[in-house]
């Protein structure tokens, strides 16, 4: 069992679309920031009780426009692109093709096929955007 310990280490790579990737790296950016400013009354405030509940679920409902104009933090742009290159060679090292279970063999090519294509494609963009970002503040 410990082979398909393996690859569900990855599959929520493939959950991640690059909109949601780009989305989150916006809310960390913002956390970081209003981490910064020492705002910690209002983050207890927030951590107490349920408005810091009812507060998340509307956030998360209207995550697009509330994160819409954040500029995303270099810190949280290489925190993101050690994530992904880290996973993409981490599949291809811990992830074997096929695995022999004794009378049955899970062929697992398609997994490492998909899973890295989907990888490169994550980080691909993760590249287009920051070169976008840099191109539009010059």
């Amino acid at each position: 069992m410990g082979q398909l310990k393996k690859m569900k280490k990855f599959m929520h790579f493939l959950e991640i679309s690059t909109d949601s990737m780009i989305l989150s790296m916006k809310k960390r950016s913002y956390e970081k920031y209003s981490s910064k400013d020492g705002s910690e009354d209002e983050a207890e405030e927030s951590s107490d009780g349920s408005e810091g509940e009812n507060s998340d679920e509307v956030i998360s409902e209207e995550d697009e426009d509330a994160y819409k104009n954040i500029d995303i933090t270099n810190e949280v742009y290489v925190e993101e692109f050690k994530i992904l290159r880290g996973a993409y060679w981490d599949v291809q090292r811990n992830v074997d093709k096929i695995y022999d279970f004794g009378l049955i063999q899970m062929d697992c090519q398609i997994f490492l096929k998909n899973i890295i294509k989907h990888l490169d494609k994550l980080i691909t963009h993760l590249i287009s955007y920051i070169r976008n970002d840099v191109s539009t503040i010059s």
